[in-house]
């Protein structure tokens, strides 16, 4: 089940990740509880603050005929390892260590976003060879 692998993941963690597994876990909860697609994580986002939840718009969608966006509301998990928005929080607060100018949400260690097999490979990384990352 995703949220056994999901956490799996969290487990094999360092104590203090690096900014790119930060990012990579950021991405990958930020996907799975979304519905997104991994193309949709790309794409440059407008990023909300709140405390019980993060939302972010998504310039366009292949579904949204109006050509207006959508909005992705992720809500927190309180008290659980698998909390998104902790993840989102703790990914946040290392981007902006390391790039406070850069206005992307989702930059690698060497400032730039990640591309759909950068987030396959850190996905292997802790899964195995054998998985892939259309849908999260």
């Amino acid at each position: 089940s995703p949220l056994t692998k999901n956490a799996m993941i969290i487990s094999r963690l360092p104590p203090c990740p690096s900014h790119d597994e930060l990012l990579f876990i950021a991405m990958l909860f930020t996907g799975f509880h979304g519905l997104l697609r991994l193309g949709e994580l790309t794409i440059p986002d407008v990023v909300a603050r709140c405390d019980t939840r993060f939302s972010f718009i998504l310039p366009f969608h292949k579904a949204d005929c109006f050509y207006a966006g959508n909005t992705v509301m992720i809500q927190a998990l309180p008290h659980s390892l698998l909390d998104p928005l902790f993840h989102v929080r703790r990914y946040i607060s290392s981007h902006d260590r390391f790039f406070p100018l850069l206005p992307a949400l989702w930059l690698t260690t060497f400032g730039r976003p990640p591309s759909y097999s950068w987030f396959v490979s850190h996905l292997q990384n802790f899964l195995g060879s054998n998985v892939s990352g259309h849908s999260l």
